[in-house]
C-alpha cells in the first residue's frame, strides 16, 4: 500500500511541481492514515502539533502543491 501511494504520489508531484515551477522538488512530504484515509471533511484526521510544527518549519518560504481539496 505504502509502495502504491508513494508511486502515485511521486508521479503527479513530477507532473505538478514541472507545471508550477519547471523543475522537480526538493522535498516531498506525505501522510496516510492506517486505513489509508488522507482526510475527511476537508479536515486533517490527526492533530499532532510537534508534526504541524515541524511542516511549518519544512516548508515556509516554499512552493507547497497540495490536495486538489486541501486549503
Amino acid at each position: 500500500m505504502v509502495r502504491d501511494f508513494q508511486s502515485i504520489i511521486g508521479k503527479e508531484t513530477k507532473e505538478q511541481m514541472q507545471a508550477a515551477e519547471g523543475r522537480l522538488p526538493d522535498t516531498i512530504i506525505a501522510a496516510i492514515g492506517l486505513g489509508r484515509e488522507l482526510g475527511r471533511d476537508n479536515k486533517l484526521i490527526w492533530h499532532v502539533p510537534e508534526d504541524l510544527k515541524l511542516f511549518k518549519k519544512t516548508t515556509i518560504g516554499h512552493t507547497l502543491i497540495m490536495g486538489r481539496r486541501t486549503f
